[in-house]
């Protein structure tokens, strides 16, 4: 079993200045710590954890590795709950239910085992034709359905509840993006070759087959099912009606045209026929699926845009580049929003965002240098901050309701920041890095809360329990790690107040 041999404490309570810069007093000498141990080392993997989810409305978590076993483990008290789940040879995919009562595993020995995660039995297994590898498996909305995704370019459809194949081969595309069309059993895919193809699940038919023109990268569905919307290395993105599977016109109902570089990103806005893309030209813009035009004018990030988020309500949204910066833009406006502090007077308020007046009415902000480096994660906070991970070792809080669009640096990882996951509540943030470790943050202080958890291995997967209690971690080796957060931030607490006396008791601030 591979163990933790040294743990360094995070910093005590001022863990930034409170400029957000990060640099701490340099008169500030360093205290002895004291190593926190997970409260569990999942040992029970051979290879190296390629998979790791949560399972929904409980403490428990699933894992799925290269050693071609699947796990379930309490995150109460570390154990395997129920029986190991042999897969078979190396696990490349897997997927809970909605429900949490059943999950699915894919392989590189092309087999596909149900499981009911309640008994950890198999419900069904079976070899897929000519023992094509699985590396993707997706279940539909209603969890009926399962759809598994081979090497070969071909989908096949099955069903979830008891493994009985439904429909497939499909001989889709050589590269395959699979949107599912809401209520209706149809499958949409696009590739490289330039197609997007809509399939009938239901009597195993490929409906229609049509041509993009160019390599189709990405697909999004409106809210209400009745559009489709394709990106291309073309540059353009058109629009398509899913009511008939097929185009209205030919050519179809609109082609958006306007980027001059390959559009890498595409989003629908929540509770509209609107779209947003992200392109290589360093622009997003926003679209009419109603009538093809332009919903205000381009949205300049800079350099290639390689990631979009939209938030919930549909009001804002934020653009990551390979330049390293973010931009937060209000969708209403389609204007840039960052806070900064001016002498004007605030003319425009959102939930969360705030806009300053110039002599256009609206001031022009330029977008905030967000990062040294590339930004590899970006969530959202429910109060509206969001924040960025990047190569550059730091995370990032941004807002812009009170005067300055950084909130705050956090440092403490010492290489490239992987992934993010925030708590339901939205209090905790956990973060996994190159530099082994996982560390969790306090989103309201933006500071660490106690020790990085160490691991031996780069760490590229991080998931939070439902309820916050719990965080599991896995890497490369073959191991996947769960502490409890709750001893966490007791032991944080314990040694802040042996650092500075009276911090927690919000008497005596160091």
């Amino acid at each position: 079993m591979t163990t933790i041999r040294d743990v360094a404490l995070a910093q005590p309570p001022s863990a930034h200045a409170p400029d957000g810069s990060g640099r701490q007093n340099p008169n500030e000498r360093e205290q002895p710590v004291t190593p926190l141990q997970p409260l569990h080392i999942l040992d029970g993997h051979t290879a190296r954890v390629y998979r790791l989810a949560s399972i929904p409305n409980n403490n428990l978590f699933v894992s799925g590795s290269w050693d071609g076993n699947c796990r379930v483990w309490s995150a109460k008290d570390g154990e395997v709950v129920g029986k190991k789940m042999v897969h078979g040879k190396s696990v490349y995919a897997i997927v809970v239910s909605r429900d949490g009562k059943t999950m699915a595993s894919g392989g590189s020995d092309g087999r596909i085992v149900v499981w009911d995660l309640e008994s950890r039995e198999k419900i069904i297994e079976w070899k897929t034709p000519s023992n094509i590898m699985a590396l993707s498996l997706a279940m539909s909305q209603d969890s009926r359905t399962l759809a598994s995704g081979h090497n070969n370019g071909t989908v096949m459809l099955w069903s979830a509840s008891t493994g009985d194949h439904i429909a497939g081969p499909y001989k889709l595309h050589d590269d395959i993006s699979l949107v599912w069309l809401p209520n209706s059993g149809q499958l949409i895919s696009a590739s490289r070759d330039k197609t997007i193809k809509y399939w009938d699940t239901s009597n195993d038919s490929l409906l229609i087959a049509t041509s993009h023109g160019h390599s189709v990268y990405a697909l999004a569905i409106s809210s209400d099912g009745n559009l489709l919307a394709s990106a291309s290395w073309d540059g353009t993105t058109r629009l398509w009606n899913t009511s008939t599977h097929k185009q209205i016109d030919d050519p179809p109902l609109h082609i958006l045209q306007g980027h001059t570089g390959q559009i890498w990103r595409l989003a629908s806005i929540p509770d509209s026929n609107l779209f947003v893309t992200g392109s290589g030209d360093g622009s997003c813009r926003v679209w009419n699926a109603k009538d093809g035009g332009e919903v205000g004018k381009e949205m300049i990030h800079g350099e290639w845009v390689n990631g979009i988020v939209v938030s919930q309500d549909g009001k804002t949204m934020a653009s990551g580049g390979n330049d390293g910066r973010i931009v937060v833009w209000s969708l209403e406006s389609r204007e840039k929003v960052v806070e900064w502090k001016t002498p004007s007077n605030v003319c425009y308020w959102s939930s969360h965002f705030r806009m300053t007046c110039g002599r256009s009415g609206v001031a022009i902000i330029p977008p905030f240098k967000a990062h040294d480096d590339g930004i590899w994660s970006l969530v959202w906070l429910p109060n509206g901050q969001l924040i960025s991970a990047s190569r550059d070792n730091t995370i990032k809080y941004w807002d812009t309701s009170n005067g300055s669009p950084l909130i705050a640096t956090s440092h403490g990882h010492t290489d490239a920041v992987f992934a993010l996951a925030i708590s339901s509540n939205g209090k905790l943030l956990a973060s996994t890095s190159r530099d082994r470790t996982a560390r969790l943050w306090n989103t309201s202080t933006h500071e660490q809360i106690g020790a990085a958890l160490q691991h031996p291995t780069f760490l590229l997967s991080v998931a939070l329990s439902s309820d916050g209690r719990y965080l599991a971690a896995a890497g490369q080796d073959h191991e996947v790690y769960i502490w409890n957060l709750e001893d966490i931030e007791e032991v944080a607490k314990i040694i802040a107040e042996k650092v500075c006396p009276g911090y927690y008791k919000n008497k005596i601030r160091c």
